[in-house]
Order: structure tokens, then sequence, then C-alpha cells
């Protein structure tokens, strides 16, 4: 008989790999998508970014206080090199 906590570690085994499998493949469609975005001439502003991270559908869950909204905005985008250098 498996035991609650072995069932739970090995629950937390299979969740792990399976975010980890998913974020390996963003990550690897992550410059085709750029490279295209380029090719098209799509394009935004820093201040169209930070509106829209700050002020968009999924704002309040990136910032739910106003006073992290600045300072989350700013980590968003280093965290996610977003800068169009990475083109």
């Amino acid at each position: 008989m498996i035991g609650s906590s072995s069932l739970a570690a090995t629950a937390g085994q299979h969740a792990a790999a399976y975010f980890a499998s998913q974020a390996a493949s963003n990550l690897s469609m992550r410059r085709p998508w750029l490279r295209e975005a380029h090719r098209m001439g799509l394009r935004v502003s820093d201040e169209e970014l930070r509106e829209e991270l700050q002020h968009g559908q999924l704002g309040p869950r990136f910032f739910p206080t106003a006073s992290s909204s600045a300072r989350g905005v700013r980590n968003f985008v280093q965290r996610n090199d977003i800068d169009g250098a990475s083109i």
C-alpha cells in the first residue's frame, strides 16, 4: 500500500516534470516568435508594455498592489529579457 506522503511526492515529481517540459517548449518557441514579429515590423514601446502589464487583463495577477506595479513591471521585463535585443 502506498502512503499518502509517498503519493504526494510522486504527484509533485510528475507535476515538476510536466512544468519543466512546458517551460522548455515555451523557451524553444520564443526566438521564432520574436523573429517573426520583427520580420513583420511589430513593435511595442516601453510605455505600451508597461501600461499593458500594469493595467491589462493580467495586471491584477502580476501586480496585486499598486505599490508593487512599477517595480514589478521592471522585474518582469528584466526576468524575461524583453528589450528586443534578443531578436
